[in-house]
């Protein structure tokens, strides 16, 4: 009688039966799908489907507001604006949310770095949104900027009501708006407010 010959553990493993060891392979049994996990699964689906048939690419977009006085207003004023572009289906930049967290505004050289950071900004975006008047000389920059790269400029009012505009003629000047001269304090005008 010819001998039969028998798989080595070797062979069975590579063919799946049984594992490096010679036990017989146990195959995981198929987990259940809760009511929960078909209801995730159906969701999935529907927000892949509701965020591709958004508007794409979303445009991003320059909030540019005034950022003198009363800095905590002047915050509330800036994420309600951001609020109101996400609204909106845009990305809002914001540089006067991000930029005072570890820059000071009070040293001229920081203040520099943080305009010149929201212009490199400003340049990524395609609008730039202007809510309120011009109050700032940092602001007529940022206009200037848009203006001179050809972006879309839309006006609004600080009750987020869009409103037709024309550009001031600081901001269409091909030199750029004029620069104020800040006014240095000399020791005697401070000896003379500290008394």
């Amino acid at each position: 009688m010819p001998k039969t010959q028998k798989k080595k553990p070797a062979a069975q493993a590579k063919s799946g039966i049984v594992d490096r060891r010679g036990r017989p392979r146990k195959h995981p049994a198929k987990p259940v799908k809760t009511e929960m996990d078909l209801l995730m699964e159906k969701n999935r689906k529907e927000l892949k489907v509701g965020y591709f048939t958004q508007k794409f690419p979303l445009p991003v977009v320059f909030i540019c507001s005034s950022f003198s006085g009363d800095g905590k207003e002047c915050l509330e004023k800036a994420k309600r604006y951001a609020r109101f572009a996400v609204s909106r289906y845009s990305v809002p930049v914001t540089p006067h949310l991000m930029y005072p967290h570890f820059l000071r505004k009070t040293v001229e050289s920081e203040r520099k770095i943080g305009l010149y950071c929201g212009l490199c900004l400003l340049d990524k975006c395609s609008e730039i949104w202007i809510f309120g008047d011009i109050k700032t000389n940092d602001m007529e920059w940022e206009v200037w900027r848009a203006y001179m790269r050809d972006k879309t400029i839309r006006w609004f009012t600080e009750d987020l009501k869009e409103v037709e505009r024309e550009l001031p003629e600081q901001c269409r000047s091909l030199n750029g708006p004029v620069v104020k001269p800040v006014k240095k304090e000399t020791k005697a005008k401070k000896e003379k407010k500290a008394v």
